[in-house]
């Protein structure tokens, strides 16, 4: 059965031809993006710009609780999606921070004084931050560029279990 064709048009005009092509960059472009994000879905889902990912250590379980917080920040620095989550497991981790970091420098931590509970093997910790972050957006990040301080709230399980951030706030 043939098929009818008379209700096509041909693109045998400039401008039709054109505009195909035109179409097709757009499209192909479009492909290419969406291949990008896809190839990096445990960097958070972030955008990814000129920014590279480096690969992260986290810390041993008998690591100090400075020591956590100062490996979340190189991760955070170094755009390691998972070594951050890892130390600031989600829902709590902020996404929005970690997808627009830029970079982080002049870390100081000090140590914050531990829960009666957290000496006994279980419980809460606070860990002070110092530090200068620099951010692609600062509206989506919540975060102004510049030197700012964070309490960085951390917990374990048991005496012999890691530390891991469970929450954070402007310090």
């Amino acid at each position: 059965m043939p098929i009818d064709t008379s209700g096509l048009r041909s693109l045998s005009s400039p401008r039709r031809r054109i505009g195909a092509f035109a179409l097709f960059l757009v499209l192909a472009a479009a492909a290419i993006l969406a291949g990008i994000r896809v190839a990096f879905p445990e960097k958070w889902d972030c955008v990814v710009g000129a920014v590279s990912f480096a690969s992260v250590d986290v810390p041993p379980d008998g690591a100090t609780p400075e020591d956590v917080v100062r490996t979340y920040l190189r991760a955070l620095d170094a755009h390691d999606g998972d070594a951050a989550a890892e130390l600031y497991p989600p829902p709590n981790g902020p996404r929005s921070v970690a997808c627009n970091v830029r970079a982080i420098d002049g870390v100081s931590v000090t140590s914050g004084v531990p829960s009666a509970e957290a000496q006994a093997g279980n419980g809460t910790v606070r860990v002070d931050a110092q530090f200068t972050i620099h951010v692609f957006d600062e509206a989506a990040a919540g975060q102004l560029d510049g030197r700012t301080g964070r309490n960085y709230y951390l917990h374990r399980q048991g005496l012999h279990g890691p530390w891991r951030i469970v929450s954070s706030g402007q310090g």
